[in-house]
């Protein structure tokens, strides 16, 4: 089955356009013409012609408007294959952003929360608070300035004496539950939770 991309669909579809406009314009046309061809023939004697006109004109249209129909017909079709391209592109775009996301390829952008911690973790204490930011719906985490992916050690950040980690997620979902009682602040022994609208976190080195 031959495959169009979108100018190719573009084209088609205003070629199409062209030719129901022009096949409107034949139509037309020829309705003008079966009206001055009847007016010519009531001034003359000639009933059996008449009716021959008549038949060929009337047969001329019902063609030009099957054709017409048929060219709709296509145009509809393709505007509707291309909505349904443009949707899966959507669909596609949204998944590859997704996946550039969780992969740190790229820098990502948007609301969330930054936590500010001013005493050492040791190993244990990292890895489980990191570990319980990702179960409460934090789609991207840098820690004092180096995304995490999965490919990166949490263990790396043990024993450091201060640390500032940036979340991106629902912000309001995100600090509540680590400020909460029993939430992820229990596992550290204390720290600030603050929201923010925007935060900018660094493509993966």
């Amino acid at each position: 089955m031959l495959k169009l991309n979108k100018y190719s669909k573009l084209i088609i579809s205003k070629a199409l356009i062209l030719s129901v406009f022009m096949l409107f314009g034949m139509l037309a046309t020829n309705q003008y013409t079966l009206y001055k061809r009847l007016g010519f023939l009531k001034s003359i004697s000639d009933p059996e012609g008449q009716a021959a006109r008549i038949s060929q004109v009337y047969a001329s249209n019902e063609k030009l408007k099957k054709q017409l129909g048929s060219e709709t017909q296509k145009r509809d079709e393709l505007r509707s294959s291309q909505s349904s391209s443009s949707d899966l592109e959507k669909l596609l775009n949204n998944d590859l952003h997704k996946y550039q996301i969780m992969s740190g390829k790229t820098q990502v952008e948007g609301g969330g929360v930054k936590v500010v911690i001013s005493h050492t973790l040791v190993q244990t204490q990292i890895v489980d608070f990191i570990n319980a930011l990702k179960n409460i719906g934090s789609e991207a985490i840098a820690v004092n300035g180096v995304r995490l992916t999965s490919s990166a050690p949490v263990s790396q950040f043990a024993d450091q004496s201060h640390y500032e980690i940036l979340v991106i997620g629902n912000k309001d979902t995100l600090h509540d539950s680590i400020t909460r009682q029993g939430g992820a602040f229990d596992l550290i022994v204390n720290g600030v939770a603050t929201k923010m609208n925007n935060l900018i976190l660094p493509a993966a080195k």
